[in-house]
């Protein structure tokens, strides 16, 4: 059996040492370099991935849709603000372009503030001009600015999951705008998929091609499901502008206060002229903001028409579609998962069909009831069949059949007619559906 025994802290992926890729130099914190040797690495080291860069693994899509200056606050949020409840804030002022993140409301809330590259920097973000915007912010509630950081954004697919004996895994294979939150879902869906076919590499007689085969599917499998994760993230990003434009400012000239301010000429103005120039800059988008906030007819129209652009990010925060819906057209599953429809983004539609995952119905076993997911396990393949059993012609690549009449079940809304079964891997996705 593959059994993962020693994990280890304060080290550091150094580079490969071999030519094949499956020995590791890393570096300790109290050690010397030493090596590590393995028959499979797993690159998940983030979105950098010094492991992905030592490969040669190249990125399709753009590499810095924007960048923000993160400030991670300890504050509480519900001292501040009169309502409750509210996870996102979007920031308005044109010298506070971004969002807030609330993670806790008693306790933590992430401020990014957009960078104007390549007018400023994150130099140009001190610690006093930091303190300046997150008192604005908070309202002269307390605070403590706990982590300062910059990122970028970016949307871009690793050209290959697989090389050799490496496998990409995480932001390393994928890396989206964080609208969607998709990021984390989509990593642990790499390794779900990826584990019981190392498992199967590792500890199964596989002849090479059959071997092979299986570890390729794990790029045909979910670098499509990436793809379609990163196109609704950019897309929920971009559809973000339509909050922006309802109150009236104008995305295309967001940049226009750094450009201006940060330029040659007016660097080397008299503060007293440079503060005037910024004060008539902000004037026609401080006018917008107060129009909008004021209590009169026309303040009610724009505060309706945000309203309405609000409700339209609800892809942005509604995603089961895509969390559970997606369906492996390829690899290891028949070649009538090509035709099984996908869930919308934000509707998923349990299917019992090649490529889906197996959907959640609760069932009833010795006295108690638990799910339908239960009953994949990742020591085996799942026959999961409606009358008698028999032969089934489709690859398990060493794993055990276990066979489960519904019948036994106590549920009668599995989609199933008399003499069909459901294949399901050891990741509870349906490899086949057929008839004995």
């Amino acid at each position: 059996k593959c059994v993962f025994s020693d994990i280890r802290f304060g080290v550091k992926w150094v580079g490969f040492s071999d030519g094949q890729n499956r020995t590791s130099t890393v570096s300790g914190i109290i050690s010397d370099n030493y090596s590590i040797s393995a028959d499979y690495v797993l690159a998940a080291d983030g979105a950098s991935s010094p492991v992905s860069r030592a490969l040669g693994v190249q990125r399709i899509g753009p590499d810095n849709l924007a960048t923000f200056l993160n400030l991670s606050c300890e504050v509480s949020v519900d001292d501040v603000f009169s309502e409750s409840g509210t996870l996102l804030y979007w920031l308005m002022d044109p010298e506070m372009r971004g969002v807030m993140i609330v993670h806790d409301p008693r306790h933590l809330a992430v401020v990014m503030q957009l960078i104007d590259v390549p007018y400023e920097t994150f130099d140009d973000y001190d610690d006093a001009r930091c303190e300046s915007l997150l008192d604005k912010i908070f309202r002269g509630n307390s605070y403590r600015l706990i982590h300062k950081s910059v990122w970028r954004m970016t949307a871009q697919i690793a050209e290959n999951f697989r090389e050799g004996n490496v496998f990409l895994v995480g932001d390393s294979a994928h890396r989206f705008p964080p609208t969607g939150g998709l990021g984390l879902n989509t990593a642990v869906a790499d390794v779900h998929n990826l584990v019981w076919k190392l498992a199967a590499a590792i500890n199964h007689d596989l002849d090479v091609e059959s071997r092979e085969s299986l570890l390729d599917s794990y790029e045909s499998e979910r670098k499509p499901v990436a793809q379609r994760n990163t196109d609704a993230s950019n897309l929920n990003n971009e559809k973000m502008m339509e909050v922006v434009e309802a109150l009236g400012l104008d995305p295309s000239k967001a940049n226009l206060l750094p450009k201006i301010m940060n330029s040659f000429l007016i660097q080397h103005l008299p503060k007293g002229l440079r503060q005037t120039i910024k004060a008539v800059l902000l004037k026609p988008a401080r006018a917008l903001i107060a129009a909008a906030a004021a209590n009169d007819q026309q303040g009610e129209k724009i505060r309706k028409r945000i309203s309405k652009a609000i409700d339209n990010q609800e892809e942005h925060f509604n995603t089961l579609g895509l969390d559970l819906g997606y369906i492996y057209k390829k690899g290891v599953v028949a070649s009538e998962a090509a035709f099984t429809p996908e869930s919308e983004v934000m509707s998923y539609i349990p299917a019992f069909a090649a490529g889906a995952r197996l959907p959640h119905r609760t069932i009833e076993r010795d006295g108690e009831l638990v799910s339908t997911l239960d009953l994949a396990e990742y020591s085996s393949f799942l026959s999961l069949g409606s009358g008698e059993s028999g032969e089934i012609d489709f690859p398990t690549f060493g794993y055990s059949v276990t066979e489960i009449d519904i019948a036994e079940l106590g549920v009668n809304d599995i989609d199933l007619n008399e003499g069909e079964y459901l294949l399901v891997r050891p990741d509870g996705h349906i490899a086949v559906r057929g008839n004995h």
